[in-house]
């Protein structure tokens, strides 16, 4: 292995050059002076951004560098300078790559609507970095809920009460319906939903629902309901209610 070579391998710029482009991670062995060596570090973060760690701090700083590091990993835009996680175009490439570059991104670009929208539609769940203008943009929240039912619990307060933000989030993830307003919790389209989505192996997730909302699923005549409605949906899904009834009745609601 690269890390048991001697020294003299480590500061060999053709074998280093070479190593590197077959395995980015090879950069940390490197000597120093190779890793502050401009070709040889654009070389590594082509093959694996995140080595851009382990460059010397001129070039976590060089804006080439970077932008190709981000290309290949955004998550390497958590080793970049402090410039360039302000830079906007550095940014936007980082979060298209992966959503959750946006936690290392500047103050300033968490609170620009086009960054946090892109960053939103690849992972939803990254709402949570975003300013809190934006967490009560319906824009920018209808497109994170889309992508994940669960940012629903990142949302203003105002939008958590928004009835089409949070029929957008149980359509992804029916216990995402823990997240919104209780008085939303007791809409029983919503619950209806909910119950239809919800994963067979967390049921448990309907607990955390508010009281009242409890009330309504615990009622004879909204299962009745349920099961005529879901019946239409095939076959599969009238097992998927009775699992859920089943399991419901062992945590101690009954009907």
């Amino acid at each position: 292995a690269f890390q048991h070579a001697g020294g003299n391998l480590a500061a060999d710029r053709d074998f280093v050059l070479e190593a590197v482009r077959q395995h980015g991670c090879v950069l940390q062995y490197a000597s120093s002076n190779l890793r502050a060596d401009k070709e040889v570090v654009c070389e590594a973060v082509k093959q694996s951004g995140i080595v851009l760690q382990f460059a010397s701090p001129e070039l976590r700083g060089d804006r080439a560098i970077v932008l190709q590091a981000v290309t290949q990993s955004g998550a390497a835009l958590g080793c970049a300078g402090c410039e360039l996680r302000a830079d906007k175009e550095v940014v936007l490439r980082a979060v298209k790559q992966s959503g959750y570059a946006l936690h290392h991104a500047s103050q300033d670009l968490k609170s620009n609507k086009e960054v946090v929208l892109e960053a939103v539609k690849h992972s939803g769940a990254v709402l949570q970095y975003a300013s809190s203008e934006l967490r009560a943009d319906k824009e920018v929240v209808l497109q994170a809920v889309q992508q994940d039912g669960h940012a629903l619990a990142y949302a203003s307060n105002e939008l958590k009460a928004d009835k089409e933000v949070v029929f957008e989030a149980v359509k992804r993830a029916g216990e995402a319906l823990q997240y919104a307003n209780e008085k939303v919790q007791t809409d029983k389209d919503l619950l209806l939903l909910a119950s239809r989505m919800v994963d067979s192996d967390d049921w448990t997730a309907l607990l955390g629902l508010h009281p009242n909302a409890q009330a309504i699923l615990k009622h004879s005549d909204f299962h009745k309901a349920n099961a005529s409605n879901i019946a239409v949906q095939g076959e599969a899904a009238p097992i998927l209610t009775a699992t859920l009834t089943c399991s419901l009745r062992e945590a101690g609601w009954t009907y």
